[in-house]
């Protein structure tokens, strides 16, 4: 069945417990294909860089929702203002807008997103996939650990974090694969100087060791961001292989062959 290509988009706001200080309502950015509300979709939750829910991942949740996904992203910054974003060479900015993101209001803003998708129109709550980028692949990754009983997969790209363990993280991502359930794919580039080859290499023993099933991906001439084309670190070629892969894998695992078809990036 070939899905309409034509995507339309919303913001909204999903309730949220506010036992841990958080505000009662998380605002999500939602795109689904035109024309689906009688149709039980599969779903992605789209995990934000550090930089917000910038234009990049919109475009991101265009192309995703264009294959025959509703695409789900929430505004992670909602704390201290909606929709804030950040330029790419904002690290203190984005730093300060970090600092509320505990590893428990994140998995407690992520539960209100799958709560959400529940009754979400046109979509299949029993086929949910979580993607994430620079920031946002370490929580899809620690997602998966919280939720393996709501998803069916996590995507990493360039998680970075993963094998740090912080005040607001206090078990680093890494120490949580037992718990992780469901298959996990990454994606990591040989120039990063934020995520070693060493670190990129403890991600997948721990997955190996836990006997997860998993993909990793690295491509030796990428850096961080190497999928955004609004970054000078954007590597064409990576970033192509890395979109076509990504489908693939969603397709398999939210059982989407039939509604998914290629798109060049």
């Amino acid at each position: 069945m070939l899905l309409p290509t034509e995507v339309e988009t919303e913001k909204v706001f999903a309730k949220r417990d506010t036992a841990d200080g958080s505000p009662a309502e998380l605002p999500l950015f939602i795109v689904r294909p035109k024309g689906v509300s009688q149709l039980n979709l599969p779903v992605i939750l789209l995990i934000q860089e550090a930089f917000g829910v910038n234009s990049h991942i919109q475009d991101v949740c265009r192309r995703f929702a264009a294959q025959g996904y509703v695409v789900v992203s929430p505004d992670l910054y909602y704390r201290t203002g909606l929709w804030q974003t950040f330029g790419y060479t904002e690290y203190p900015a984005t730093a300060q807008a970090r600092e509320p993101l505990t590893e428990g209001r994140t998995m407690g803003d992520l539960q209100a997103v799958l709560d959400y998708i529940l009754n979400l129109e046109g979509a299949d709550e029993t086929r949910v996939g979580v993607i994430g980028y620079c920031m946002g692949g370490m929580l899809s990754y620690l997602t998966a650990s919280h939720f393996s009983d709501r998803i069916k997969t996590s995507v990493v790209y360039y998680g970075g974090g993963l094998t740090a363990q912080t005040s607001q993280f206090p078990v680093a991502p890494v120490n949580r694969t037992n718990q992780i359930k469901v298959p996990v794919l990454g994606f990591f580039g040989g120039m990063d100087r934020g995520i070693s080859k060493e670190v990129v290499e403890q991600v997948d023993q721990a997955l190996d060791a836990a006997n997860n099933e998993h993909t990793i991906y690295y491509y030796p001439e990428a850096d961080h961001g190497f999928f955004c084309n609004e970054r000078q670190s954007y590597h064409p070629l990576a970033a192509q292989d890395a979109w076509h892969r990504t489908l693939t894998w969603f397709a398999e695992k939210l059982d989407a062959s039939d509604s998914n078809r290629p798109e060049k990036p």
